[in-house]
C-alpha cells in the first residue's frame, strides 16, 4: 500500500483528498502546519506529498520539500494551489519529482495523474 501525506490547513480540503486518496488504495496521514509534516515525513518517510503552498509552519511548503527530498530524493511532491507564484512555478521546474497541479481540484484527473510517472517537470 503507497503512503500518502497530504499537508492542507482546509480542513475541508483535506478531508476530501483524504477520502479521495484511501478509496485508492492509499494509507493517507494529514497535517495542517509544515512542522508537523515535516516530523511526520521523516519519522515515517510517505511514497507521495501532497502539499498545499501556502499553510503554516516555521518552514515555507517549498523548504520542507527540499529538507524532505535531501533526506528521500525519490519521494513525489505534488502542490495543489490556486496562488501560482514565480516561487513555487521555479521550484516545481528545478525539481524533477514535484508537480503542480491548480485549484480546483478535477477529481477524476488528480487521480489519473497520481497514478502515472512524473515526467521531468510535473505532471
Amino acid at each position: 500500500m503507497s503512503k500518502a501525506v497530504i499537508l492542507e490547513d482546509d480542513l475541508l480540503a483535506s478531508m476530501a483528498l483524504a477520502e479521495l486518496l484511501e478509496g485508492e488504495g492509499f494509507e493517507v496521514r494529514q497535517f495542517a502546519s509544515t512542522d508537523e509534516a515535516r516530523a511526520s515525513c521523516i519519522s515515517d518517510p510517505p511514497d507521495i506529498l501532497i502539499a498545499d503552498w501556502c499553510v503554516p509552519g516555521t518552514l515555507s511548503s517549498g523548504d520542507l520539500v527540499t529538507c524532505l527530498q535531501g533526506l528521500q530524493p525519490n519521494l513525489r511532491v505534488i502542490f495543489v494551489s490556486g496562488y501560482e507564484t514565480s516561487e513555487l512555478r521555479a521550484l516545481v521546474a528545478s525539481h524533477s519529482r514535484v508537480e503542480l497541479i491548480s485549484k480546483p481540484i478535477h477529481f477524476e484527473r488528480f487521480i489519473h495523474d497520481i497514478k502515472i510517472q512524473p515526467t521531468a517537470h510535473g505532471v
